[in-house]
C-alpha cells in the first residue's frame, strides 16, 4: 500500500497544477469574404454560416475528354456588400492540385490578372475554420 502513495500524491499534484482546469475550445476565426482589386480571400464556411445572404467563395475544376484534354478552372466570391470577383484558368496543374484540396469549410486565397486569368490560388484547411452549418 505504502508504494501506491507517491502515485497517487503525483497524481494530486498533476490535478492541483492544472489537470482539472475546465476544457477550453480551441482557436476559431471567422474569415469573411474580402475582395480588393486582384485577389479575394474567405472561409467558405463563413460564408456560408453568414446572415447578409451575399457571401460565397469557391472554385469549380471542369475537364472534358471530347476532342481534347482541356481541363478550366473558375474561382469567384462574392462579399458581404454584393461585390463580386472571379478569375478562370485552363490547363495548368498546380492550381488544379490546390483547387482539388477544397472542401466546405476551406478557407480560399485567389489572385488574377488584367484578363481575369487566375494566377495563384491557396487553399488552408485547418481546425480554426468552419464547420458550416446547414
Amino acid at each position: 500500500m505504502s508504494k501506491r502513495l507517491p502515485l497517487l500524491l503525483l497524481s494530486g499534484l498533476f490535478c492541483l497544477a492544472g489537470g482539472s482546469q475546465p476544457a477550453m475550445a480551441g482557436y476559431k476565426s471567422d474569415a469573411t469574404v474580402f475582395i480588393s482589386t486582384k485577389s479575394a480571400r474567405g472561409a467558405a464556411s463563413t460564408a456560408r454560416n453568414s446572415s447578409d445572404n451575399n457571401q460565397g467563395i469557391g472554385c469549380t475544376l471542369e475537364g472534358d475528354n471530347f476532342a481534347s484534354t482541356t481541363a478550366w478552372v473558375n474561382c469567384s466570391a462574392t462579399a458581404p456588400d454584393g461585390h463580386w470577383a472571379t478569375c478562370y484558368t485552363q490547363n495548368q496543374p498546380a492550381i488544379f492540385q490546390a483547387i482539388s484540396a477544397i472542401n466546405g469549410d476551406s478557407y480560399i486565397y485567389f489572385a488574377w490578372d488584367a484578363n481575369g486569368v487566375c494566377t495563384q490560388i491557396s487553399v488552408t484547411n485547418a481546425s480554426y475554420y468552419g464547420p458550416k452549418a446547414p
